[in-house]
């Protein structure tokens, strides 16, 4: 069964960042949040300092589209980077932001089927405090974009 547009960006992002080595040596793969969803699950809000740092992508946006005229489906997707970290320190997330950007604008050198375009975009830091010492943070957004045939011509 072909994945749903939503789902194969999703997993592109993933696989971008997991391709990069600085990415698997600063975030344990215990700690890399793979669900697909719109809001932060509690599983993240609710980690000890020693599962730090841990990274989601929180959905922010999608918007679908069909042009008739190309036989085409097209997809767009937002996804938040949010990571968890221990500490005031901001370098660890600083590093981490820049990995992740490195990862994102590298992958589009070989980009998976039907995936356009990936761009890290927004690389800015907002942080919230989450526990005693504890804080999430906004890392920036990932964009990607999708197309593919959506009727066969035959």
């Amino acid at each position: 069964m072909a994945l749903d547009p939503l789902t194969a960006m999703h997993q592109a992002v993933w696989a971008a960042l997991e391709a990069s080595e600085d990415f698997k040596n600063l975030v344990p793969e215990r700690n890399r949040i793979k669900l697909l969803d719109t809001t932060k699950p509690e599983s993240l809000l609710q980690r000890a300092e020693a599962d730090t740092p841990a990274v989601f992508l929180q959905l922010a946006h999608v918007q679908l589209a069909t042009v008739i005229a190309s036989n085409t489906i097209a997809a767009v997707a937002s996804f938040q980077v949010q990571a968890i970290t221990t500490g005031q320190d901001q370098q660890p997330v600083q590093q981490l932001m820049w990995v992740i950007a490195k990862a994102i604008e590298d992958a589009n050198l070989q980009l998976p089927p039907n995936i356009v375009a990936m761009r890290f975009r927004g690389g800015e830091i907002r942080r919230e405090r989450i526990a005693q010492r504890l804080t999430m943070n906004g890392l920036g957004t990932i964009t990607v974009q999708y197309a593919t045939a959506w009727r066969s011509t035959t």
